[in-house]
């Protein structure tokens, strides 16, 4: 009898570990959240490059990401923003790089040929635990894609 309470016990308090691991932590929530917005803020923040207002005023998407193999137990935020052409974009990406760097992030650089758009330089900074931010540049305009981590959601269409 008593091992049976015991086991029983021990199940309810599995049961409630597991449960609530898809709960929505709203601490980690938010700090996913501010993490994300504190590097698309560093990105609008180098020289070179102007933002509108709309861009740095503007609401993140929210999409689903996975959990535990679960595609529906978590909650990312998503940002995408386009500015100006700097002068130079070659040099303004080496900016956003040591910038980046200089946060300890890993950062990665890319550049290709478009054609009559020019060169093509992408910045990518994606390490575990941290937002993913891509930017590029050409002679045309520059973008910035921003997504926070995935955290824990019990609906990621909850907002």
């Amino acid at each position: 009898m008593t091992a049976a309470l015991l086991t029983a016990c021990l199940a309810g308090m599995i049961t409630g570990c597991a449960a609530d691991q898809k709960q929505e932590d709203p601490v980690q929530s938010d700090q996913g959240k501010q993490q994300a917005e504190q590097a698309l803020a560093t990105v609008f923040g180098i020289e070179g490059s102007t933002w509108s207002s709309a861009s740095r005023e503007q609401e993140p998407a929210h999409a689903e990401c996975t959990i535990d193999g679960d595609p529906h137990a978590g909650r990312q935020y998503h940002w995408n923003a386009a500015g100006s052409a700097p002068a130079d974009p070659a040099r303004w990406i080496g900016t956003v790089v040591q910038t980046l760097r200089g946060q300890d992030r890993t950062v990665s650089v890319r550049s290709a040929d478009v054609g009559e758009y020019g060169t093509l330089h992408q910045a990518t900074a994606d390490d575990d635990g941290q937002p993913l931010v891509v930017v590029t540049a050409n002679s045309r305009t520059t973008t910035v894609t921003v997504e926070s981590i995935c955290v824990a959601a019990p609906d990621a269409d909850a907002d």
